[in-house]
Protein backbone atom coordinates (compact mmCIF):
# COMPACT_ATOMS: atom_id res chain seq x y z
CA UNK A 1 0.00 0.00 0.00
CA UNK A 2 1.80 3.14 -1.00
CA UNK A 3 1.56 6.48 1.07
CA UNK A 4 -0.75 8.93 0.77
CA UNK A 5 0.45 12.18 -0.33
CA UNK A 6 0.88 14.52 2.84
CA UNK A 7 -2.09 17.36 3.27
CA UNK A 8 -1.22 20.60 3.37
CA UNK A 9 -1.62 20.57 7.08
CA UNK A 10 1.18 17.99 6.70
CA UNK A 11 2.84 19.83 4.74
CA UNK A 12 3.07 23.35 7.03
CA UNK A 13 3.88 20.80 9.60
CA UNK A 14 7.08 20.02 8.05
CA UNK A 15 8.04 23.14 7.15
CA UNK A 16 7.23 24.43 10.72
CA UNK A 17 9.75 22.02 11.69
CA UNK A 18 12.58 22.24 9.42
CA UNK A 19 14.63 24.01 11.63
CA UNK A 20 14.63 21.09 14.11
CA UNK A 21 14.93 18.90 11.38
CA UNK A 22 18.34 20.50 10.08
CA UNK A 23 19.77 20.56 13.83
CA UNK A 24 19.29 17.27 13.81
CA UNK A 25 20.78 16.27 10.70
CA UNK A 26 23.41 18.71 12.00
CA UNK A 27 24.35 16.56 14.94
CA UNK A 28 24.68 13.67 12.31
CA UNK A 29 27.25 15.41 10.74
CA UNK A 30 30.01 14.54 12.81
CA UNK A 31 31.12 10.55 12.41
CA UNK A 32 32.72 10.54 16.09
CA UNK A 33 28.96 10.93 17.48
CA UNK A 34 27.10 8.42 14.58
CA UNK A 35 29.75 6.23 15.96
CA UNK A 36 28.46 6.43 19.50
CA UNK A 37 25.05 6.25 18.39
CA UNK A 38 25.61 3.15 16.74
CA UNK A 39 27.42 1.46 19.69
CA UNK A 40 24.93 2.80 21.54
CA UNK A 41 22.34 1.32 19.46
CA UNK A 42 23.49 -2.14 19.58
CA UNK A 43 24.40 -1.99 23.28
CA UNK A 44 21.56 -1.64 25.69
CA UNK A 45 23.69 0.70 28.11
CA UNK A 46 27.28 1.79 28.14
CA UNK A 47 29.69 4.33 30.40
CA UNK A 48 31.93 6.78 29.17
CA UNK A 49 34.78 4.36 29.19
CA UNK A 50 33.41 1.53 27.44
CA UNK A 51 32.29 3.96 24.70
CA UNK A 52 35.64 5.24 24.84
CA UNK A 53 36.98 1.97 23.97
CA UNK A 54 34.61 0.75 21.52
CA UNK A 55 34.53 3.87 19.72
CA UNK A 56 38.33 4.80 19.88
CA UNK A 57 38.21 8.17 20.93
CA UNK A 58 39.27 9.49 24.13
CA UNK A 59 36.74 9.95 27.37
CA UNK A 60 36.95 13.74 27.06
CA UNK A 61 35.91 13.16 23.31
CA UNK A 62 33.17 11.02 24.43
CA UNK A 63 31.54 13.32 26.91
CA UNK A 64 31.86 16.33 24.68
CA UNK A 65 29.54 14.41 22.24
CA UNK A 66 27.33 12.83 24.97
CA UNK A 67 26.70 15.95 25.98
CA UNK A 68 25.58 17.41 23.03
CA UNK A 69 23.18 14.19 22.02
CA UNK A 70 21.92 14.44 25.56
CA UNK A 71 21.01 18.15 25.64
CA UNK A 72 18.90 17.02 22.17
CA UNK A 73 17.64 14.23 23.54
CA UNK A 74 19.18 11.78 21.65
CA UNK A 75 20.57 9.74 24.41
CA UNK A 76 19.76 9.49 28.29
CA UNK A 77 22.02 9.13 31.05
CA UNK A 78 21.29 7.11 34.68
CA UNK A 79 23.51 7.07 37.40
CA UNK A 80 24.20 4.00 39.40
CA UNK A 81 26.38 4.10 42.47
CA UNK A 82 29.64 6.42 40.78
CA UNK A 83 29.03 5.31 37.02
CA UNK A 84 26.80 7.22 34.31
CA UNK A 85 25.78 4.77 32.03
CA UNK A 86 24.09 6.23 28.51
CA UNK A 87 21.79 4.77 26.31
CA UNK A 88 19.53 5.93 23.34
CA UNK A 89 16.64 8.08 24.54
CA UNK A 90 14.33 7.95 21.22
CA UNK A 91 14.10 5.09 19.37
CA UNK A 92 13.17 7.13 15.91
CA UNK A 93 17.21 7.78 15.83
CA UNK A 94 17.92 3.88 15.53
CA UNK A 95 15.51 3.96 12.48
CA UNK A 96 17.10 6.49 11.25
CA UNK A 97 20.64 5.33 11.36
CA UNK A 98 18.88 2.05 9.91
CA UNK A 99 18.09 3.45 6.96
CA UNK A 100 21.21 5.96 6.25
CA UNK A 101 23.27 2.47 6.41
CA UNK A 102 20.78 0.75 3.73
CA UNK A 103 21.51 4.02 1.74
CA UNK A 104 25.03 4.09 2.20
CA UNK A 105 25.60 0.69 1.39
CA UNK A 106 23.24 1.06 -1.41
CA UNK A 107 20.55 -0.90 -0.37
CA UNK A 108 16.82 -0.38 -2.32
CA UNK A 109 13.65 -1.46 -0.75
Amino acid sequence: MADSPPTKDDSQVEVDNAGQMAEFFKVLSDPGRVTLLLTLGRANQLCVSELAEASGMSESSVSHHLRLLRHLQLVRNQRVGRQVFYSMDDPHVNTMLRVCTEHVRGERS
